[in-house]
């Protein structure tokens, strides 16, 4: 059960049939499968191995699709990495996974003498731009011995991992095997009534689920077309709706609120499209419907986590819309909402939400006590805090993690604490999420300075973007005499919110 055979077996039935779209340029089926192949064959020639990790960080792009599939063909273990990280979040990722390969392009180049430094276990540096000690993604292909056959894994042999931080700590990889992303896109296909002309306009990014299991995956496993762009430009992907008649796109809030409010949108026709997708943190109903006013489609929402491959609810066409609610279970998932201790509460009750289902993770890489704190008896505890109605509607309602969502971005404040206690001036620090009408939440930084020092908000916020991906700069700094603390002396940060 190698979860890309479909892909590949419809490049054997019809290898000219389009794949991607990408910057104008269109690919076929059967270019994916020789190029994917080949990058396979040029893998096992410098001796990496199934179960293997290659760790990708690019962008929307062709070779994204080319490393992505030739890496699990071969049964090696793709790890798409966020392409904001910074130097030494790359490093930590990289070293964790004990990767032999990593891939990158011109989002990784800044970084790439720091990465180098930091993992001695890769073996193997490609990238798209010509960089010492890194080989030409092209000339990779070019040299590989031929091409590679598909290799038949084991249902439960981990495909991918991707990175999440969870509840506290250092980013743990959540494992994903290829019956967990099987199971995935054939329940979320089985929701679908995809025609013929279905074609997806994809600018999510593919390094994150959203991006790569709820639309690549699925158009790829049933033989039909994408278009591929990257960076979110409102003009750029209203122009390629009206060019390629794409019928769908997938989008965080924030998005969906500058594409609504892009002032040259009348001039572009939108009526191909059919459905769009929305998800990577909560939407507030109001921006739904403002969407399809402007639209003429109501957009979908789901809720899920890298834990769970990528999604477990949704809300289908075909059910009434019920405002706070991200929708119904998938095929094949239950979730029940439980108490402290565990036990299963009524409907409309608020608890932890736990979900069983074929999507949950194998468990976090080489993290056995955490992965045991998550998955208990065949559930896994989300620490998201939510109900559920009567007929089934979820609802989240608040997290009992402090985890910050910021324009689909998870953001943790313990990293952000951590960073900021290394100032030499600030002797107390506390992140905690504030509401935003655009990006959903966004990081507020309360700071405690040293006797006799002095910052200023931009300061402290440059001590943090050295360190810290963009999106995890305080967006708000407030400066305190004191934070205020329980018996534990631990921060009460629901008093800061």
């Amino acid at each position: 059960m190698n979860f890309t055979a479909p892909a590949f077996t419809w490049a054997e039935r019809e290898p000219r049939r389009r794949a991607v779209v990408v910057e104008g340029r269109q690919y076929t089926y059967g270019d994916l499968a020789a190029e994917a192949s080949r990058f396979a064959a040029g893998l096992a020639a410098r001796g990496v191995r199934p179960g293997d990790r290659v760790a990708l960080m690019m962008n929307n792009r062709w070779e994204f699709v080319v490393a992505y599939y030739g890496t699990v063909r071969m049964g090696a273990i793709i790890a798409p990495m966020n392409t904001l990280l910074k130097g030494e979040e790359i490093a930590y990722q990289v070293q964790d996974l004990g990767a032999a390969v990593f891939v990158g392009n011109d989002w990784a180049s800044p970084e790439f003498a720091r990465i180098r430094e930091r993992t001695p276990s890769v073996s193997l540096f490609l990238s798209t731009l010509p960089l010492p000690g890194a080989t030409p993604f092209r000339e990779f292909l070019a040299q590989a011995p031929g091409e590679a056959p598909l290799r038949e894994t084991d249902p439960d042999d981990v495909a991918l991992i991707r990175y999440t931080s969870g509840t506290t700590g250092k980013p743990k990889g959540a494992m994903q095997t290829h019956r967990n992303i099987s199971a995935f896109l054939d329940a979320t296909l089985a929701t679908q009534d995809l025609t013929a002309e279905h074609r997806p306009l994809v600018f999510v990014p593919l390094f994150h689920g959203f991006g790569d299991h709820c639309m690549m995956n699925q158009v790829l496993r049933t033989g039909r077309d994408f278009v591929l762009m990257d960076p979110f430009d409102p003009e750029a992907i209203l122009a390629a709706i009206q060019r390629y008649r794409c019928t769908s796109f997938g989008a965080t809030p924030s998005m969906l609120w500058g594409l609504i409010h892009y002032p040259e949108r009348a001039r572009f026709d939108t009526s191909s499209l059919r459905e769009v997708i929305t998800g990577g943190a909560p939407v507030p109903f109001e921006l739904l419907q403002q969407f399809q006013a402007a639209f003429g489609t109501l957009p979908l929402e789901g809720y899920g986590l890298s834990e769970g491959t990528a999604g477990y609810t949704y809300t289908r066409a075909d059910l009434e819309r019920r405002p706070g609610s991200c929708g119904v279970a998938l095929p094949g998932v239950e979730i029940r909402i439980v108490d402290d201790e565990g036990r299963e509460l009524p409907p409309g009750a608020v608890g932890e939400i736990a979900v069983r289902s074929p999507f949950n993770m194998k468990g976090y890489w080489n993290r056995p006590e955490e992965t045991r704190q998550v998955l208990r008896d065949g559930w896994l505890y989300t620490g998201d805090v939510g109900k559920v109605d009567e007929n089934g509607f979820l609802y989240i309602l608040d997290r009992k993690t402090d985890m910050i969502i910021m324009s689909g971005e998870n953001i943790y404040p313990s990293e952000i604490e951590e960073v900021l206690l290394q100032h030499p001036a600030i002797a107390e620090a506390a992140v905690v999420g504030v509401p935003d009408e655009r990006r959903g939440e966004i990081p507020k930084a309360v700071v405690v300075l040293r006797p006799g020092t002095h910052l200023t908000a931009e300061e402290v916020q440059e001590h943090c973007r050295q360190r810290l991906a963009f999106f995890k700069v305080p967006k708000i700094v407030e400066f305190r005499d004191w934070l205020p603390r329980n018996a534990a002396f631990k921060v009460i940060k629901s008093e800061l919110r």
